[in-house]
């Protein structure tokens, strides 16, 4: 057993209660949202986005929590080479594509966001909510072609070293597209927000400041995932790098195990940190829950609530104002 073996085993037993409160706390807000999304939030991309994501948490946080309850069941002599190649077929299903997830769907809700309030009148045509939705459906099916990648890797890590190295140059040139993308609309939105737009609060309409509210919101939710964004792209860089100067295949096979590479090894065990924290901040950076949890509170309390929610908007004889209802 490597010294980088009996590290992480330190680390894991130290972070052990931080892992159950985060499963625990995924789960609630994850029935928390659901909850508001379906009582308050009028349909929109924020509530599709949030929705999709929670789910995703959900699902992760069930499995991890009662994964474990089966491993005396799931031994190999007892269930032998078939059913490990399934086992470890379901487990990778269940936590790498929600990970991959994170990073799409974080990815095209800010790029969308940007592009729809940012240059409207370009953009106008182009996100109906058909449109939107196709955009999320195969967002969750390139998640979870990436993730299927990951299984590719685990199964063929033992027979072929050049199937490692090509699954890590793909996933490299992947992550950095999105992570590019992230980061351009990300800054783009900055710029727009606190540059460009020099006009006083008294000379925007109305229309100027539903935009700014909408991109300040996804300004704030973006800012903390990001961070493990960059961490996903360091680790997936230094492990492409370490691939390609393997030369033996035990060296790949500690590396995909996360025994010579710490920052794959946080890549691979943070993924319910990451869907907790993003649910977090989808809460208290998007307006519409945090109406919605305004709303909730006043109920349980039985005081009137001071903050009405806007029912569904009929269609709008402005393409601008239809384009406003899809994405707020």
């Amino acid at each position: 057993m490597t010294h980088e073996h009996h590290v992480f085993m330190e680390i894991e037993a130290c972070l052990f209660y931080l892992k159950k409160f985060v499963q625990y706390g995924t789960i609630v807000l994850a029935f928390s949202i659901v909850f508001l999304s379906i009582k308050y939030v009028r349909s929109s991309l924020i509530r599709t986005y949030t929705l999709n994501l929670c789910f995703a948490g959900l699902s992760c946080a069930l499995y991890s929590l009662f994964r474990p309850l089966f491993d005396p069941l799931l031994e190999e002599d007892l269930i032998g080479k078939t059913g490990v190649v399934i086992d470890n077929f379901i487990h990778v299903l269940m936590l790498f594509p929600a990970l991959v997830l994170h990073e799409v769907q974080g990815t095209l809700l800010i790029a969308l966001t940007y592009m729809c309030f940012s240059k409207p009148m370009r953009f106008r045509d182009v996100f109906s909510k058909r449109n939107v939705w196709i955009s999320f459906i195969l967002g969750n099916i390139l998640s979870v072609f990436l993730g299927f990648a990951m299984y590719i890797e685990e199964m063929e890590i033992i027979n072929s070293l050049a199937a490692i190295r090509v699954h890590d140059v793909f996933r490299f040139v992947v992550e950095l597209c999105l992570i590019s993308v992230m980061f351009t609309c990300y800054f783009r939105t900055f710029y727009v927000l606190f540059i460009m737009n020099n006009a006083s609060p008294l000379e925007q309409s109305s229309t100027e400041k539903r935009n700014r509210a909408s991109l300040q919101a996804v300004l704030i939710y973006c800012t903390t995932p990001n961070v493990f964004l960059v961490l996903g792209i360091c680790a997936s860089g230094c492990s492409m790098v370490d691939t390609l100067r393997m030369k033996v295949i035990t060296e790949a096979q500690k590396m995909s195990h996360g025994e010579s590479n710490i920052l794959m090894y946080f890549a691979k065990n943070t993924i319910m940190i990451r869907l907790f924290i993003s649910l977090a901040c989808a809460l208290l950076a998007f307006p519409q829950y945090r109406e919605a949890t305004t709303q909730f509170m006043n109920a349980i309390t039985k005081r009137p609530s001071v903050i009405k929610v806007e029912p569904t908007r009929k269609m709008a004889s402005s393409r601008m104002e239809d384009t406003c209802v899809v994405f707020m």
